[in-house]
C-alpha cells in the first residue's frame, strides 16, 4: 500500500472506512458506497475549490494580497479518481490496522493516524459530516441510534477527538438533515417531536383541519404556491401549537409525511376536478395571447376571482365547523392563515401592488402586498367566525404582524 497524501482523495477515503469499520463489517451498502465515492469527493473537493479561490479574491480585492500569498503552495494530495481495485486496498488495509487494535486506545490512535492525514479543517468538518452518510443503514428512524451501529458512533467520536471537533454538535447537524420538520424550531420551543406513523384518518385530526384552512385562505385568491420546507414548517407549528393548547409539551407528527401531503394536496385542486369551480378552467386554459385579451376585460375577471374567493371563505367556515370546540384552537387557526397568506407567493391574480406616498419625499412609491386584499377578506371572515375579543385581537394581531409569533 502506497503512502496516503496529506489531503487527498486517498485520505478521504480511510477515514470513510475507518468510520464504517467501526462494527467490523462493511455491508453491500457502505462497500458500494465508497466504491463510487470517487466522483461525488472529486466534484466536492472542485467546488470547495473553487469557492476558496473566489472568497481569496474578494478578500485579496478588498484588503490586498502579496504575491507571496497568491504564490502559496497548494497542500492538497491527489484527488484523481480512485479505481475499484485501489479503494479494496484501501479497505483491506484499516481492516488489517483495526485488527490488531486490542483496546480503545488502540483504535484512538489508529484514528489520530487517519485523521492527520487530513489537515484542512473545512476538510475535517466536512469529512465527519461523510462519515455519518456513509456508515448510515438509511432507517426509517432519525435518531443516531437508528442510523448507526455503537462501534461505528465510537470511531466517529475519536475521529472528532482528533480533528478537535465537537461531537455533539457534528451529530445534531446529521440528525436534524434527516427529519422533514424544522428541528431548530422545536429546540426553540422547548417541543419534543414523537415521529408516528398515520393513515386517512389524519384528515379528520385538528392539526390537518387547520393546515386545510390556512390553505384555503392563501388560495382564495386563486393564487397559491408553497415551498415543501414551509409546507413542513407550518405542519410543525401547527401541531406545536394544537399540543401546547392541550397542556402538552410533546408532539405526534407524521412520520410518513408524504402521506400528509398526499391527503392535503386535493385541498387545491380538488375542487376544479369536480367542475364545482369549473367557471375558472378558462382562466386556466387559455394561452399567453387569449389571456392578454381577457386581462383587459378587468370586470369580467373580477367577478370570476370574487367568485372564487366567496366559495372558499365558504369552505372555511365549513372547515371551522367541523372542528370540535374550535374557539378553543382560534388563535392557532388565524395564526397559521395569517402567516401561510403572509408567505403565499403570489405570482398571477394575487400578485397585488398599491401606490403610496413616500415618507421622504412627495412621490408616490409601489409596494407589493404580502397579503392581498381577498386573501384580507378570507382573514376577516376566520376573525368574525371566531368571535375574538376586538382588545385581545388587536394586540394578538400586532404581535403577529410584528413577526412575534415566528414566519413561515
Amino acid at each position: 500500500m502506497k503512502s496516503i497524501e496529506e489531503n487527498s482523495i486517498s485520505a478521504f477515503v480511510r477515514v470513510l472506512v475507518f468510520a464504517c469499520l467501526g462494527d467490523n463489517n462493511l455491508d453491500e451498502g457502505e462497500l458500494e458506497r465508497v466504491r463510487t465515492s470517487g466522483h461525488s469527493l472529486t466534484d466536492w473537493h472542485e467546488r470547495n475549490a473553487m469557492a476558496q479561490n473566489f472568497i481569496g479574491s474578494i478578500f485579496g480585492a478588498i484588503f490586498g494580497g502579496s504575491d507571496e500569498d497568491e504564490e502559496e503552495e497548494d497542500t492538497d494530495g491527489s484527488w484523481d479518481e480512485l479505481s475499484e481495485d485501489e479503494v479494496d486496498e484501501l479497505v483491506a488495509s484499516v481492516h488489517t490496522a483495526l485488527a490488531k487494535c486490542e483496546n480503545a486506545s488502540d483504535i484512538q490512535a489508529y484514528a489520530d493516524i487517519c485523521a492527520g492525514a487530513i489537515s484542512n479543517e473545512q476538510y475535517q468538518s466536512s469529512i465527519i459530516n461523510m462519515c455519518f452518510q456513509f456508515a448510515s443503514s438509511y432507517s426509517s428512524g432519525y435518531k443516531i441510534s437508528d442510523q448507526l451501529e455503537k462501534g461505528e458512533i465510537r470511531n466517529i467520536k475519536y475521529l472528532c477527538k482528533a480533528f478537535k471537533i465537537d461531537y455533539k454538535e457534528a451529530e445534531q447537524k446529521y440528525t436534524d438533515s434527516l427529519t422533514p420538520w424544522d428541528d431548530d424550531y422545536a429546540r426553540e420551543h422547548n417541543i419534543e417531536v414523537n415521529p408516528v406513523d398515520i393513515d386517512d384518518s389524519y384528515k379528520d385530526s385538528v392539526e390537518f383541519k387547520i393546515l386545510c384552512i390556512a390553505t384555503l385562505a392563501a388560495d382564495s385568491d386563486f393564487d397559491f404556491s408553497c415551498q415543501m420546507t414551509n409546507l413542513l414548517k407550518a405542519m410543525l407549528m401547527i401541531h406545536a401549537d394544537v399540543a401546547q393548547v392541550d397542556g402538552k409539551k410533546e408532539i405526534n407528527f407524521p412520520k410518513n409525511w408524504e402521506t400528509a401531503i398526499d391527503l392535503w394536496q386535493p385541498v387545491l385542486g380538488a375542487e376544479l376536478e369536480t367542475g364545482k369551480y369549473e367557471y375558472l378552467t378558462t382562466l386556466l386554459n387559455m394561452d399567453d395571447e387569449e389571456f392578454e385579451d381577457h386581462e383587459n376585460d378587468y370586470e369580467k375577471t373580477e367577478k370570476l376571482l370574487e367568485k372564487y374567493n366567496k366559495a372558499q371563505i365558504n369552505n372555511i367556515l365549513t372547515t371551522i365547523d367541523s372542528i370540535e370546540d374550535y374557539e378553543k384552537h382560534k388563535k392557532t387557526i388565524y395564526k397559521a392563515a395569517y402567516l401561510f397568506s403572509q408567505s403565499d407567493s403570489d405570482q398571477n391574480f394575487g400578485y397585488t401592488k398599491i401606490n403610496k406616498i413616500s415618507l421622504f419625499s412627495d412621490e408616490m412609491e409601489e409596494e407589493v402586498l404580502d397579503i392581498n386584499f381577498r386573501e384580507q377578506a378570507a382573514l376577516n371572515a376566520i376573525k368574525e367566525k371566531l368571535n375574538f375579543d376586538e382588545d385581545v385581537f388587536y394586540g394578538f394581531s400586532q404581535r403577529l404582524q410584528d413577526g412575534e409569533f415566528g414566519y413561515i
